[in-house]
């Protein structure tokens, strides 16, 4: 009964897809412009976090030599036999100037080469639909006619002749 079922819905499937076969068209001018705008605000956002990982890096790369600075100050004791640890603290220094610094500047180029190719996207989305309105426009400029046509009228019961005149667009 089950192979006999499947079997049925099989032959009807063919049926049943030529039945919506008539597709809803595609407007690509309004495809390529929501892409373009898209686009447009991922940019805008990109470069926004451009912008702040930018002066972010430059904060604290300004910032790691003051903090080395005083963490060697404070690895020179001021007494006569010197301090103990003192590398250990130069050497906690570089390493969070290197946590801190190293990501941000690695964060601000990967955000900067976003921030590029969405603007490259924006502009290519944007020529795509203006060269799809172009050849729209050209297309209803080239399909607009006007076609008059003369056609003659004759009656020979009632005796009347003359002529119909005919408008085509």
């Amino acid at each position: 009964m089950k192979i006999i079922l499947l079997c049925v819905a099989l032959l009807m499937m063919p049926c049943l897809a030529n039945e919506s076969a008539e597709a809803t068209p595609v407007d690509s001018v309004a495809y390529y412009d929501s892409l373009a705008n898209y686009n447009y605000q991922r940019f805008r956002a990109n470069e926004t976090m451009s912008e702040v990982l930018y002066w972010t890096s430059v904060g604290l790369s300004i910032a790691t030599p003051i903090l080395v600075f005083a963490a060697r100050g404070a690895a020179d004791c001021y007494g006569p036999e010197g301090c103990r640890g003192g590398n250990v603290v130069l050497d906690a220094a570089a390493i969070t100037a290197a946590i801190l610094v190293l990501p941000s500047w690695i964060a601000y180029g990967g955000f900067s080469i976003a921030k590029i190719r969405r603007q490259r996207d924006f502009h290519n989305y944007n020529q795509k639909k203006d060269e799809l309105l172009e050849q729209r426009k050209s297309k209803e400029a080239e399909s607009f006619n006007l076609q008059v046509g003369i056609a003659p009228l004759l009656n020979p019961l009632d005796g009347r002749y003359g002529a119909v005149l005919a408008f085509s667009f």
